[in-house]
């Protein structure tokens, strides 16, 4: 859905011999913006290259402001057919993570941070369950706290970070297929907890997650006793983990604390711990693909 007025560069090659004709169109699309009905996303300033390629509409170097930063990347259409197939390479940088919330889920939330990543996606026609994209974010200069998901967690362990120890960064790694988005790793860091996370997010808000919370000792003594914690070496400091079960949906989530289950040797990440766990449920071992052994 573009709005705005555009100066048109057209170039055309082709002769009587060779059926064949290229051309292509360069957009000078200053002030111009670009809405998506799917979405709540506008990207405004853009600039791009636009050319016809042997049956496929192509988008280079395209850039745009979003959010107080910047989108960059290309893109391509396959126009011969009518449900065409389309395929992306985006990334982006110095976004606003209060305008994102904003814009993406109509409530003000008191969030704030800069993001930046990349995105790759890929499908067919217009229908959304068609779409695939996989690629990874990161959050810098944060102030995360007031989201529903964090506060269900923090409450049940009956947390209350202050305000100088809210989470800082944060880090995600991600696909999407058939309107859920896998959730392969994803980090909130503050100054005295750690949580990682993996599972799934449907597009109907729907949450499957397990959520490991982890403490260095050294502060654990400010925090109230939660139980079911349990020590574990990570990256060569002994830490107090405990794990939560997150379901509900993002708006409402509900999270329950489940028994941790011994591990004797170091890990170097809390998502090393979560690895185990994933592959207690498929009875292989990730590292060796071997049978899975309690110990």
């Amino acid at each position: 859905q573009p709005e705005g007025w555009v100066d048109i560069k057209f170039d055309y090659e082709g002769s009587d011999k060779e059926p064949k004709s290229n051309y292509s169109l360069v957009l000078n699309t200053e002030g111009c913006e670009l809405s998506f009905s799917k979405i709540p996303i506008r990207i405004s300033e853009i600039h791009t290259r636009l050319s016809f390629e042997n049956g496929y509409f192509v988008s280079k170097d395209f850039s745009g402001s979003f959010s107080g930063g910047r989108i960059n990347g290309t893109a391509e259409i396959d126009k011969k057919i009518t449900d065409g197939k389309y395929t992306g390479d985006f990334k982006f940088q110095d976004i606003s993570l209060t305008e994102l919330v904003e814009k993406l889920f109509k409530d003000p939330k008191d969030v704030s941070g800069i993001c930046e990543g990349d995105v790759k996606f890929y499908g067919r026609g217009n229908n959304i369950n068609n779409f695939t994209a996989e690629g990874r974010a990161k959050i810098r200069d944060a102030s995360i706290t007031e989201v529903p998901l964090v506060l269900n967690i923090l409450n049940l362990l009956n947390l209350s970070i202050p305000t100088k120890d809210t989470f800082r960064s944060a880090h995600i790694t991600y696909s999407i297929e058939d309107k859920i988005i896998n959730v392969k790793e994803a980090k909130l860091i503050s100054d005295t907890i750690e949580l990682g996370g993996v599972g799934t997010v449907n597009f109907d808000g729907t949450l499957d997650l397990v959520v490991v919370a982890g403490f260095n000792k050294d502060t654990f003594s400010q925090i109230p006793l939660i139980g079911q914690l349990m020590d574990f070496v990570v990256d060569g400091v002994s830490k107090k983990l405990t794990k939560v079960v997150v379901t509900g949906t993002f708006s409402h989530p509900v999270s329950t604390i489940v028994a941790l289950e011994p591990f004797k040797h170091s890990i170097k990440s809390i998502f090393d711990l979560l690895s185990w766990e994933k592959s207690k449920k498929t009875g292989k071992n990730n590292e060796t693909g071997e049978a899975a052994v309690n110990d």
